[in-house]
């Protein structure tokens, strides 16, 4: 086995052993119901809490082998299990969400939130994709007839950046409204004090004193929130601390979003500073070199409307599995107010690497994307190897 394939089988593993603990977690209801005549809840509830900590082991050992992919040199690899820590976090976080509210046997009707995640094709699509091929896995970018001329591939490639620039703020814009709308309903101003300590209470050092069910819960959300922003920041750095920020700027910004993050992106900058880039390439840059930039933006394009469906549908989900955290102070609600600006930030931040925007300047980053300004200056040197 070699290095590239290693993390895929491994990943492979650890995520058939977390289905089949999921599986035993929601078939102990039915199991509960026909062995126990007298409907000792106590006796359920310990026996669900029991199950949970077994898939609880198992969530972690999938975040452990996504996080070792997200140093592996293959940057579509980093980027497609980065998608995984999301996808799995939404199941995490479904079934944490389904054991807040399960109160006995009877109570298998309630199973909302793991029945949107299953009901989510993208969410599952991601997970079940193989991790050494990166996001080629999901992205299947249709080719469109390509100029033969220079001139006529050049205009092509500018044409394509202004599409780009247009469609990256677009698609971002959507999750990060959802979750600016889920953050103000919620009545918290952000800060970054629940950032640095929510995770770690949450997955169980202040869940002391909870029933046992409760506890399997706030366990599950715990690593929900971990695996979260495992994805935004897989070193811990400094990129927590200024989420608060962005919920500030964009928090009047609902019915503008995507304005708002073009702003955040400098966008007028970044395609002058792209368009003087093809205007002033070297004459006689071959009709493939501009090619090869339209190209490799099109799988971009592509590539971000998958992580933009993604976040869509963790916020989605979150509609649901909001209701019983809620409902569970003080644990729940900060629970639901990490994952609601994870999400907002993994939205700008991602994005935000898409358009190659300046802030990476001298930051730690999620280094996963070989952004826009990045890719039209690779296009264009005639020395640099490129194939889309």
């Amino acid at each position: 086995m070699n290095d590239m394939t290693a993390p895929s089988q491994r990943f492979t593993s650890a995520w058939a052993a977390y289905q089949s603990a999921l599986h035993e977690l929601y078939s102990a209801p039915a199991q509960a119901g026909a062995q126990t005549e007298r409907g000792d809840e106590a006796v359920h509830a310990e026996r669900l809490a029991e199950q949970a900590g077994s898939l609880l082991a198992r969530s972690a050992e999938v975040r452990a082998v996504l996080l070792d992919s997200l140093s592996q040199p293959e940057l579509e690899q980093r980027e497609l299990a980065a998608l995984k820590l999301i996808a799995a976090a939404a199941c995490d976080l479904s079934v944490g969400a389904d054991l807040a509210q399960w109160t006995g046997p009877e109570a298998g009707a309630e199973r909302t939130a793991r029945g949107a995640f299953l009901a989510s094709d993208d969410l599952r699509a991601i997970l079940d994709a193989p991790l050494d091929a990166g996001m080629r896995a999901l992205v299947e970018p249709e080719r469109s007839v390509l100029p033969s001329e220079p001139m006529a591939a050049r205009a092509l490639l500018e044409t394509t950046i202004a599409d780009f620039l247009k469609h990256i703020p677009r698609e971002a814009s959507s999750p990060a409204r959802a979750a600016v709308v889920g953050l103000l309903g919620l009545g918290i101003v952000p800060g970054s004090d629940w950032l640095s300590v929510g995770a770690q209470e949450i997955a169980g050092r202040a869940a002391g004193g909870l029933a046992p069910l409760l506890q399997a819960a706030a366990g599950l959300v715990g690593e929900a929130i971990l695996k979260l922003q495992s994805a935004l920041t897989p070193t811990g750095g400094e990129l927590l601390k200024e989420l608060p920020k962005f919920f500030s700027e964009l928090q009047n910004a609902k019915d503008a979003m995507t304005a708002a993050i073009e702003k955040i992106y400098q966008v007028p900058r970044i395609h002058a500073e792209t368009t003087t880039l093809v205007r002033g390439a070297a004459p006689g840059t071959a009709t493939e070199r501009y090619n090869l930039g339209t190209q490799k933006l099109e799988e971009l394009t592509i590539s971000y409307s998958k992580t933009a469906g993604a976040l869509e549908q963790f916020v989605r989900l979150m509609g649901l599995a909001k209701l019983p955290l809620l409902a569970a102070p003080p644990w729940g609600p900060i629970a639901v107010y990490v994952c609601y600006l994870s999400v907002l930030g993994y939205a700008i931040y991602s994005g935000g690497e898409y358009v190659d925007w300046y802030v990476t300047r001298d930051r730690e980053w999620l280094q996963r994307v070989e952004g826009l300004r990045h890719t039209v200056r690779k296009a264009l040197s005639a020395d640099a190897p490129f194939t889309p």
